[in-house]
């Protein structure tokens, strides 16, 4: 399936701790995230280097069908900073209905950080590049005082 200016369109994708779906297929996002901040725990000597967080993520993934039709193969690829890409999982949504009609979809998986910096999670449909998500990982060697927020106010 090619992206074409006739759909399939992106609704919308974010990360947050988890997704619920009511009986009418409406989402409740709890906890939006765009990064998260990791630190030593108590007692333990702080390391120069970040060591390992492995993270579960929910990704909500919404798209209306426009005139796209067809099961097309959605990839979720992880793009650290120094720049190898893995894939993290894909599956097959199936476009039904009318144009007006699409699909969400919520899967959360455990992720595994070894290094700070902007991380990217390219969404692909059949290859193509739908959208880039960003997420910034940051390493603190103490505890902050205050909780942690990406965005300051």
């Amino acid at each position: 399936m090619k992206l074409t200016e006739d759909g399939p369109y992106l609704g919308m994708a974010a990360f947050c701790q988890a997704a619920v779906e009511d009986e009418y297929g409406r989402l409740t996002l709890r906890h939006f995230m765009n990064g998260q901040m990791v630190w030593p725990k108590e007692g333990i000597e702080p390391s120069e280097s970040m060591p390992k967080a492995t993270i579960p993520l929910c990704l909500v993934i919404q798209l209306f069908r426009g005139k796209a039709k067809g099961a097309p193969i959605l990839e979720v690829i992880h793009v650290p900073p120094e720049g190898e890409k893995y894939i993290l999982t894909k599956f097959q949504p199936v476009f039904q209905g009318g144009p007006e009609q699409g699909l969400q979809t919520s899967p959360t998986f455990r992720v595994e950080f070894h290094v700070p910096g902007m991380h990217w999670f390219e969404l692909r449909l059949d290859g193509d590049l739908l959208t880039k998500i960003p997420f910034l990982m940051e390493y603190r060697k103490t505890r902050p005082k205050v909780p942690p927020s990406i965005f300051r106010r």
